[in-house]
């Protein structure tokens, strides 16, 4: 990288589409073929830099160069968007609260913020306990763990509305009857092209795990095996296929 960072907020993108002609002859004439291929590219912004450093630059890696370019940094207003960020309709969005989002537009080369209504029906209490994800081809997702009226905690799903600026929730796993109700303690998510993973800590041992998956008809959610409590980890990835 440009600039040395840790926990920055990062997507993957396909940023072109390269065509190339070929010519083939036969008999009487030439026959046309045409073949396109798509470069992926890795996009970064913010982080912490050294001690206490909020970073606001951003960068964009090209693996067929390997090389990384910078581009336009983060507005002025939007630092601490640490890990919070997804790649969506040709945008990249990244925030530092459910009601602070900034886009920056992959063709466009330019950041843009959005201001989220007030009174939007999300639950209080979010912290920095939140994922932003989005499935190929489908809306802007928010999972999260906020904190209940009386301090108990569930697992949340929300959808982000463009048109209106506004998180619609969605059926999440415990609402679906996929979880029991028990108190959810931190939540991880990862998306693949048309399924949604999540995992929770909860105060029984090991992890819960769901897949939701989304089809022309509706989303689903599905019971994922258990997994056994192995220590109290930090950090839990999950990887899917691009």
């Amino acid at each position: 990288m440009l600039h040395p960072r840790s926990k920055p907020a990062a997507g993957v993108f396909r940023y072109t589409f390269k065509s190339r002609t070929l010519y083939e002859h036969k008999e009487q004439g030439w026959l046309h073929h045409q073949f396109g291929e798509g470069t992926q590219k890795i996009i970064v912004a913010g982080g912490e830099g050294g001690i206490c450093e909020q970073l606001q630059s951003a960068e964009i890696y090209d693996p067929e160069t390997d090389s990384w370019e910078e581009i336009e940094s983060l507005p002025l207003d939007y630092k601490g968007v640490e890990g919070h960020a997804a790649v969506c309709n040709g945008k990249f969005f990244v925030c530092s609260q459910p009601t602070k989002i900034a886009a920056y537009d992959l063709r466009g080369g330019t950041w843009s913020k959005i201001h989220v209504l007030h009174g939007t029906p999300y639950p209080h209490g979010w912290g920095g306990n939140f994922r932003l994800v989005a499935c190929e081809g489908h809306s802007l997702l928010m999972v999260g763990v906020p904190w209940g009226p009386e301090g108990q905690k569930s697992m949340k799903m929300w959808k982000f509305q463009e048109a209106t600026l506004q998180w619609l929730e969605l059926a999440s796993p415990q609402s679906s009857g996929v979880w029991s109700n028990e108190e959810i303690w931190s939540c991880y998510a990862a998306a693949g092209k048309q399924e949604l993973y999540v995992f929770s800590l909860s105060e029984s041992p090991g992890f819960l795990g769901a897949v939701c998956v989304f089809s022309p008809k509706g989303m689903k959610w599905h019971q994922v095996a258990h997994m056994q409590d192995r220590g109290p980890p930090r950090k839990l990835a999950v990887v899917v296929p691009l």
